[in-house]
């Protein structure tokens, strides 16, 4: 067979070095380190060392609510990016948390992507939350696309909206209301049985 005079040979990309910087002591269930400066993100994940916790929810795009669903879960707030775990580590598990407008859809659907690529080391992915944007039902189109875009993860959660959430500080789990705490269950039932 001979070679296309066309097309060259792609270069064999060199291993990055991951450097880590530890800044302070940080109080557990939070990330450790800084990002990976030498890993690619694919739409703006970054990865960084996370400890404390082998279960993580992490944000697709700002304001998905990671921070409200990781004081719910008792699990570690990723924020905007993927925690993985110190060189040998055990693995985590990590639920992608999008908002139900188009943006937040398709921001989840590149996490599933940038996931599948195999660019997240060391992560099992737990699934998507999908938390409501509004207190109106979605399209018809809107459901649609939601399903399709689950489609790309292992399972799903859909939250409620809440209203009162959106005015205060310190969201509890006792506080949450039934709806979201049955819909929850699951997650918490899962993380039981990997221990």
């Amino acid at each position: 067979m001979s070679a296309n005079p066309w097309v060259s040979e792609p270069e064999a990309p060199e291993a990055p070095e991951a450097v880590i910087e530890e800044i302070a002591p940080p109080p557990s269930w939070q990330i450790t380190g800084h990002p990976f400066p030498d890993l690619p993100a694919v739409d703006g994940l970054d990865l960084v060392v996370a400890r404390g916790s082998t279960h993580w929810v992490t944000g697709a795009h700002g304001g998905a609510g990671t921070s409200t669903l990781a004081r719910l879960l008792g699990w570690g707030d990723a924020e905007r990016a993927w925690p993985v775990p110190a060189a040998g580590g055990e693995p985590l598990t990590v639920w992608v948390v999008a908002r139900t407008n188009a943006s937040g859809m398709r921001a989840a659907q590149n996490a599933a992507v940038q996931w599948a690529s195999g660019d997240v080391p060391g992560v099992r992915l737990g699934g998507v939350i999908w938390n409501a944007d509004s207190s109106k039902k979605l399209s018809r189109v809107m459901r649609e696309l939601r399903t399709h875009i689950s489609g790309a993860f292992p399972s799903q959660v859909i939250l409620p909206w809440v209203e009162r959430w959106r005015a205060d500080e310190e969201i509890e789990a006792s506080s949450a209301p039934g709806k979201v705490r049955r819909a929850l269950k699951p997650l918490t039932v899962t993380e039981r049985n990997t221990k």
